[in-house]
C-alpha cells in the first residue's frame, strides 16, 4: 500500500519524530518493518530512541517518494501522549470485521488501514496503565515505532483525539486485574524511607534504582522517564505529595518540574496526577 500524506492526521504533521522503514523478512516469514535513519548518505537500520534522527514528515515522506524507503512511521512516547491500537486481521475481502468495527467505534479516532490491508491502526490521545500490552489480535502501543499510512478508514476523524475513558475501558475488558478476595484491613501511612524501602525490595526493583539515580538510558526523552518514575512510585504510594517528595529527592529533579503546565499545576503534579489517574495494581498494605 503506497503511503498518502496528505491522509496522515493534521495534527501530528508538525512534529519531527518521524522515521523511513525498510521491508525486511523475519524469521516467522512476514515482512518486518525496520525503521531507517540517514548515515553517511545511506538509509541505516537506527534505534528509534535516538531523537537526533528523528525527522520531519516532510523529509520522511521525501525519502519513500524517491523509493529509498518502502514508507514512514511516527516515534511514539509518553512525551507525546499518543497511544495506538493495532489491530490485525482486522479485515476480510476489505471488510472491517465486526470485533475490529466494535473497537473502532469504541475509541473513535484517527483510523487507518494497515500497509499489508488486513490490519487497522486506531490513534488517540491518551495514557496507558503498567502491564500488558498485547491479547489476541490487539496491540496497544504507547512507545516505539508504528508505521502509519494515510490511508483512513471511512468515518475517521482527521485528528488524534483525547480518548482516555475509552482507553481505560478497552484497556480493564482486554486485560483484567486480578479478582481481589477480601478487604484488606486500613493501615496507617509509610514515611518516605519505608515506602522506598518497600518498593527497592521487589521484583524489578532495578527499573525504580536506576529512575532514582538519575539513569534515564531507554526512555525517549526526560518527560519519559520523569513520568515512569511517577508510574513506580505509584505502586507503592498513592499520596501525591508523598510522590512528589520522592521524586524531588532522586536524580531526575530539576527545574522545569515547577513550572506551570496548565489548570493550576506544575509540571510535576500534571505528572503524578496522570500516574494516579492511570491506576494499576498497589503493593498491599504493610503488616
Amino acid at each position: 500500500m503506497t503511503l498518502n500524506v496528505d491522509g496522515l492526521p493534521e495534527d501530528l504533521r508538525e512534529h519531527q519524530r518521524y522515521l523511513p522503514f525498510c521491508l525486511r523478512p523475519r524469521g516467522n516469514g512476514r515482512l518486518g518493518k525496520v525503521p531507517h535513519a540517514m548515515s553517511n548518505r545511506e538509509l541505516q537500520p537506527v534505534d528509534v530512541r535516538r531523537t537526533e534522527t528523528w525527522l520531519s514528515l516532510t523529509d520522511a515522506a521525501a525519502l519513500v517518494s524517491a523509493g529509498r524507503a518502502d514508507g514512514l512511521g511516527l516515534v511514539l512516547g509518553l512525551d507525546l501522549g499518543v497511544v495506538a491500537a493495532d489491530l490485525d486481521s482486522a479485515l476480510r475481502d476489505g471488510k472491517v470485521l465486526p470485533w475490529a468495527m466494535n473497537l473502532v467505534a469504541e475509541l473513535h479516532g484517527y483510523t487507518e488501514v494497515s500497509i499489508s490491508g488486513t490490519g487497522l491502526h486506531v490513534l488517540v490521545r491518551g495514557y496507558l496503565p503498567l502491564g500488558r500490552r498485547r491479547a489476541g489480535h490487539l496491540e496497544l502501543l504507547d512507545s516505539g515505532f508504528v508505521a502509519l499510512t494515510g490511508h483512513r478508514l471511512a468515518g475517521s476523524l482527521a485528528t488524534v483525539p483525547h480518548r482516555q475513558g475509552a482507553l481505560q475501558a478497552v484497556y480493564g475488558r482486554t486485560f483484567p486485574a486480578p479478582v481481589a478476595h477480601g478487604s484488606p484491613a486500613p493501615s496507617l501511612p509509610l514515611a518516605d524511607t519505608e515506602v522506598l524501602a518497600r518498593l527497592l525490595a521487589i521484583k524489578n526493583a532495578h527499573k525504580l534504582a536506576r529512575l532514582l539515580d538519575g539513569d534515564v538510558d531507554g526512555y525517549i526523552s526526560p518527560s519519559e522517564a520523569d513520568f515512569a518514575l511517577a508510574r513506580l512510585l505509584r505502586f507503592g504510594t498513592q499520596n501525591p505529595e508523598q510522590i512528589a517528595r520522592l521524586m524531588r529527592a532522586s536524580a531526575l529533579a530539576r527545574a522545569r518540574w515547577d513550572r506551570p503546565a496548565g489548570l493550576g499545576l506544575t509540571y510535576l503534579h500534571r505528572t503524578i496526577d496522570r500516574a494516579l489517574v492511570l491506576g494499576g495494581p498497589t503493593l498491599p498494605p504493610a503488616p
